[in-house]
């Protein structure tokens, strides 16, 4: 009969987004370390995505300016300075949105440990609900 602490927990690591795997960076009984990439899912729409949102808080912040430059000279109301200050919130907030969604892209270790099995090719869909890596945590 097993001793209870014989007996070693096993993580299950499932990717934070779904997509599909463009590099697998760990092979089974190999070392990792809190934070290591273990794989990582296409990120082109999620790069095009961060750009866009930068090209959009650009704008949003020079219309801002521009809008604020002509309420000083009295040839804009207040509610349009308002608005433009609405639109900036905005852009801020999809640039912050499209950098998580990218940094969703990549699968990490939780906690150091040793890789008992990856189940995850390259070319191979992927999505939160299914675990792609297992690994024994390192004792602390």
């Amino acid at each position: 009969m097993k001793d209870i602490r014989d007996v070693q927990e096993v993580v299950r690591v499932a990717s934070p987004a779904s997509g599909i795997v463009s590099e697998v960076r760990v092979v089974r009984d190999q070392d990792v370390k809190k934070g290591a990439i273990l794989l990582s899912l296409d990120g082109r729409r999620a790069r095009l995505a961060v750009q866009s949102a930068k090209v959009q808080l650009d704008l949003a912040n020079r219309r801002l300016e521009n809008l604020t430059v002509a309420f000083k000279a009295g040839k804009a109301i207040s509610g349009n300075v308002s608005y433009a200050r609405a639109q900036l919130q905005l852009a801020e907030t999809a640039l912050a949105v499209a950098k998580i969604d990218l940094e969703d892209l990549f699968v990490r270790a939780p906690v150091d440990g040793k890789v008992v099995s990856v189940n995850a090719k390259v070319g191979e869909y992927v999505s939160p609900e299914n675990p792609v890596v297992h690994f024994r945590p390192t004792s602390p």
